[in-house]
């Protein structure tokens, strides 16, 4: 650390803050997914329910290895500032071209939820497009359009091994694939993402008093579930933001500014965080069933140790 440079040392920051983050990331995301997929594993998810939790699995997934990428490249960027590791190779190449795809079938996941929400509001009649195969199917093939549409990139041969950072990825200086990957994997899921929720707000907003009661009450529902759900989208709005701040400073300035791999690092980890956290607030289903299960491993030993008696055998002996 003596012999950084101060951009070198505020590097190394966002590196060790990053790590700290995305490792919590990490955790967040594999419990949540042991969680879901023990529900399907013991059959106690509700058919309805069974879609929209496919969905949240599929998201969770790609933030997970999406997190384990960031991760990678942490460790990289720490153990190149310190014992000046050389890693370039072409599996670092090729970890970078995964990176962009999973970001990228990342956020169409969540576009997947937005469709799946239309169908259900805006389209019932449409009962396949909301059956819990349709998105088992789907996640599959979007992986697939994720990376046909991110191959320019690769084969532009613009992700390269940056040196001062110690990872592989695009530069703002290659300006055609930056664009490229900011376009596909950003610009396009968060237009389709507005799309989508912007026609089922609308809709619900057109849709006239002389309802049954249960209507109405689904309706407000989903409702509240869709201004939570903007949230989400918000959060995406600004996980454009640095980037799009990089950029301009450096068409500025005519220079690509020595932090902008790092920091652009840092703050994807840190809006997926907070995706992960964001989306169980959103998905009623998600969050019920997350806190039934922290409920009944936490408040019932909780009984147990302060009554000194088993609930279990209290249960079987009154049975």
């Amino acid at each position: 650390m003596l012999f950084l440079t101060q951009n070198q040392q505020v590097a190394f920051v966002f590196s060790i803050i990053s790590t700290i983050e995305n490792i919590f990331a990490c955790l967040i995301s594999l419990i949540i997914l042991t969680i879901i997929v023990s529900k399907f594993f013991y059959k106690q998810v509700k058919y309805e329910d069974k879609s929209i939790l496919v969905l949240c699995v599929n998201v969770y997934l790609c933030a997970f290895v999406c997190e384990l990428i960031f991760c990678s490249y942490d460790a990289q960027s720490i153990l190149g500032d310190i014992y000046q590791i050389n890693f370039n190779s072409l599996r670092c190449v090729l970890t970078a071209y995964a990176y962009c795809g999973f970001i990228f079938n990342l956020l169409i996941s969540l576009v997947n939820q937005a469709f799946y929400r239309l169908c259900r509001i805006v389209y019932p009649q449409y009962r396949w497009l909301q059956s819990p195969s349709f998105y088992v199917i789907l996640p599959p093939i979007q992986l697939i359009l994720a990376f046909v549409l991110l191959c320019p990139t690769y084969i532009w041969q613009d992700i390269i091994y940056l040196p001062e950072d110690h990872f592989c990825f695009i530069p703002l200086s290659r300006i055609r694939s930056f664009l490229w990957l900011f376009f596909v994997a950003y610009g396009i899921p968060v237009l389709l993402l507005s799309f989508l929720y912007f026609r089922i707000i609308l809709f619900l907003r057109k849709q006239t008093k002389n309802q049954t009661f249960v209507v109405r009450r689904q309706q407000n529902r989903d409702f509240v579930a869709i201004q939570r759900i903007l949230i989400i989208v918000g959060i995406l709005l600004l996980l454009g933001m640095p980037a799009a701040i990089f950029l301009i400073m450096m068409f500025i300035t005519g220079k690509e500014h020595p932090l902008t791999p790092r920091f652009l690092l840092f703050s994807v980890g840190l809006s997926v965080l907070v995706l992960n956290v964001a989306i169980v607030f959103s998905v009623v289903q998600l969050k019920n069933i997350i806190w039934k299960t922290f409920k009944s491993n936490v408040i019932v030993p909780l009984i147990f140790s302060i009554d000194g008696t088993d609930p279990q055998r209290n249960n079987n002996s009154i049975r």
